[in-house]
């Protein structure tokens, strides 16, 4: 199955992560994709912020969705390590349009972490957002994530097929953190940047933190916690 994951200059570390933490998933084809829009900084909110996540939306309109055409693939965000294989999970949802992660609880998504179906519908779900990307005010703040909330909630995507992966595929913004030896993949997200720490940083620290949790396996007392959303 084909991964598709963007990058630029300034997350390479995030890319190593990444990319080392699948090293042994002979199952996935890596497809990175270095993002060509020229920014200053990846912060979490800002303008650049909102030109990355068109670009990665344009790709997926144009380039992947056109490349995969009756077949399921996978659209991650670089903040991501995976620790155990989730093969056997991409094979419950071969019925399914677009799976996402949870954010925060079942009626809310993350686009982070895809597993995606080309199907017109998908392909119309992604037109829209590029449009609504493109067509809102740059001073007003909005995401794709915010967007696909919202339309896959209409009439007209009533036939849209809809999944929600485990926990266990985990994004940090889904408190709170399953047993740690149960997780598969951890999505580094909820890292708005501070006076003090960039959205980068945080994601390293953020990055660093669960994955010496998930060395040390840790027991059953502190598996089950919420973690300081101080990233």
């Amino acid at each position: 199955m084909n991964i598709y994951y963007f990058w630029n200059n300034e997350q390479l570390e995030l890319k190593k992560i990444f990319e080392n933490s699948l090293e042994s998933h002979s199952y996935l084809n890596l497809k990175p994709i270095r993002l060509e829009t020229k920014i200053s900084t990846s912060n979490f909110g800002t303008n650049d912020f909102r030109k990355i996540i068109t670009e990665k939306i344009h790709k997926i309109v144009y380039h992947i969705l056109p490349n995969n055409i009756n077949n399921q693939f996978i659209v991650s965000d670089i903040d991501i390590q995976v620790f155990k294989s989730f093969q056997h999970i991409l094979k419950k949802y071969t019925d399914v349009d677009i799976v996402f992660q949870k954010e925060n609880n079942n009626m809310m998504i993350n686009t982070g972490f895809m597993l995606i179906k080309y199907t017109p519908i998908t392909l119309e779900l992604f037109k829209e957002t590029l449009g609504i990307l493109h067509s809102t005010p740059t001073h007003k703040f909005i995401n794709e994530q915010n967007i696909i909330q919202q339309l896959v909630h209409l009439e007209k995507y009533k036939d849209l097929k809809i999944g929600i992966f485990p926990n266990e595929i985990w994004a940090f913004s889904n408190q709170p953190l399953p047993n740690v030896k149960n997780l598969i993949l951890h999505h580094a997200n909820c890292t708005i940047p501070s006076k003090n720490e960039t959205s980068l940083e945080k994601k390293l620290k953020q990055l660093k933190l669960i994955k010496q949790m998930v060395d040390k396996e840790s027991s059953n007392d502190n598996s089950h916690i919420y973690i300081e959303k101080g990233f």
